[in-house]
């Protein structure tokens, strides 16, 4: 099925099995950005508003939507290889797995440089702060959420 909602702007994770859906709107109602509607009896992602954020992907029951992934090797091509993580990835592992552990891991699967994405928070409060107090522009819109970048 052709889904002329597609824009080639953008290249999304997320994509629907035309032959698995079964149009059930699982997908379509945890949908933040209503990015997702059925049209005859199928799952349709809207590009332009997807952010590619998992929801419908967890919510289907019979595995419509699936997540292309890159193979972890291509990294290799690059002689710098950072991984930025959430904090929250620490988070999940056990308290006796310490944090310099999972850096080592990330390090052995190939990464040279591994950065908590938090740790710049400060940085962009205080440069924010300061470009409104001297600029007055409103409104102001962090780019720090991919999720904001793509909807812009």
């Amino acid at each position: 099925m052709q889904d002329k909602n597609r824009n080639t702007d953008f290249h999304h994770a997320l994509a629907v099995d035309y032959d698995l859906c079964i149009g059930c709107t699982h997908c379509m109602t945890v949908c933040p950005t209503q990015a997702i509607r059925v049209r005859k009896g199928k799952a349709i992602i809207i590009a332009n508003r997807c952010v590619d954020c998992g929801e419908c992907y967890k919510s289907c029951p019979v595995s419509a939507i699936t997540v292309e992934q890159d193979d972890l090797d291509i990294i290799f091509r690059y002689p710098v290889r950072v991984i930025l993580i959430p904090s929250v990835l620490i988070g999940q592992f056990p308290r006796k797995i310490m944090t310099s552990s999972i850096y080592k891991a990330l390090k052995v699967i190939g990464f040279t440089h591994v950065y908590e994405v938090e740790n710049s928070v400060d940085m962009v409060v205080s440069a924010g702060r300061q470009h409104m107090q001297e600029k007055k522009e409103r409104p102001m819109i962090s780019s720090f959420c991919p999720a904001i970048v793509r909807l812009i």
